[in-house]
């Protein structure tokens, strides 16, 4: 189970990476963009919307990492004052609804991508696919990052340890 374990940790640090450089890539033509704009009277064109598909990927593409670490948003107040099984039965159905939705989420993006594989963005001049696949990748790897989580939440409810959640 390490291996898998540190191969999945080798995606998230690469996924970490990739949006760290996704958000300056992000912050650098937004801050262009305003020079551009208000400085010289000249606005580019084409940086709003290469702006926003790199938003776009860093989200999708962080998604996973936010989940792997247990940072989504919860609202535990209730939780927290169930007997300890509840909770825990609690905590792996929301592993698994998440689960199902990351990978109904990644069929669907996959038949978004087919139904515009012909189209182009004008703005950019790229193939509509390629922003579409952000969700393809980021609801992919959030899909598999859960099942990782549900496997190790069944194994430490099989070995008993508490808090499995």
């Amino acid at each position: 189970m390490s291996t898998i374990k540190k191969c999945f940790d080798t995606v998230e640090w690469g996924l970490k990476g990739i949006s760290g450089l996704l958000l300056v890539a992000f912050t650098v033509l937004t801050l262009v963009q305003v020079i551009a704009r208000y400085v010289f009277q000249a606005p580019l064109s084409w940086s709003e919307q290469a702006a926003r598909y790199l938003f776009v990927w860093m989200i999708m593409l962080y998604m996973p990492v936010i989940m792997r670490d247990g940072g989504n948003l919860g609202f535990d107040l209730v939780v927290k004052h169930l007997p300890e099984k509840v909770r825990n039965g609690l905590w792996l159905l929301c592993e698994v609804l998440i689960c199902g939705f990351a990978g109904l989420y990644c069929l669907y993006s996959v038949q978004l991508c087919e139904r515009f594989a012909g189209k182009i963005m004008i703005g950019l001049n790229i193939k509509a696919p390629w922003v579409y696949a952000s969700q393809i990748a980021g609801a992919g790897i959030l899909c598999l990052f859960t099942l990782e989580m549900i496997v190790n939440h069944l194994l430490r409810l099989h070995r008993g340890e508490e808090g499995a959640e």
